[in-house]
């Protein structure tokens, strides 16, 4: 099934978006202040991404799952979304990871505890990036796809139409020399009464 691809990203997504904020509120900012980085809420910036990041996940993975189960199986409209979402999302976790990453290396450099956390948030950040990119990587296939398998089924038509239209042309031919010549045809033979 073709809508079935990008869910396991979103599933990776999924994971990733609720263990980033749970790393975050119960290592980095326990108290209200930021251990990711120095001056700043860098915190509160993860943790919005992944809750954005949480909800649009879900929604498309359910609308994925919905439009997979259909009969036939309905991705255009997914791939559309799932494109448009994860591409939005591969922006928004780049600018995350990169924050997550320079703001954690100038925490660390300034000797702020739990590098062991701050470390995590970032790798899940840049594996939640990867996570996004795999998703409009298989959304984007399965686009390409669609519309080929969609140009092929306009040329099967095509063809079809023109096959159709060449054999009703040559039982046209066949039954005009089937009338002899000089012959009216019968709808000309009509009596007035």
């Amino acid at each position: 099934m073709v809508a079935l691809s990008p869910l396991r990203a979103f599933g990776a997504a999924i994971s990733l978006a609720v263990v980033i904020p749970i790393i975050v509120s119960t290592k980095l900012s326990p108290d209200g202040s930021c251990l990711l980085n120095t001056s700043g809420n860098t915190c509160l910036f993860i943790e919005i991404t992944a809750g954005f990041s949480l909800f649009f996940s879900v929604l498309l993975a359910i609308a994925g799952v919905a439009a997979a189960q259909q009969q036939p199986p309905s991705p255009p409209a997914l791939a559309d979304e799932a494109t448009s979402v994860s591409a939005f999302a591969v922006l928004w976790w780049t600018v995350a990871a990169l924050t997550a990453t320079i703001r954690g290396q100038e925490a660390s450099n300034a000797g702020l505890p739990e590098t062991s956390a701050r470390t995590a948030v970032i790798a899940l950040s840049w594996l939640l990036l990867a996570a996004f990119i795999a998703t409009w990587a298989a959304a984007t296939y399965d686009r390409i796809k669609e519309s080929q398998r969609q140009a092929k089924l306009r040329r099967t038509t095509s063809q079809r139409e023109a096959d159709y239209l060449e054999a009703e042309k040559a039982m046209l031919k066949q039954a005009a020399a089937a009338v002899p010549s000089g012959v009216p045809p019968p709808s000309a033979l009509v009596t007035v009464v």
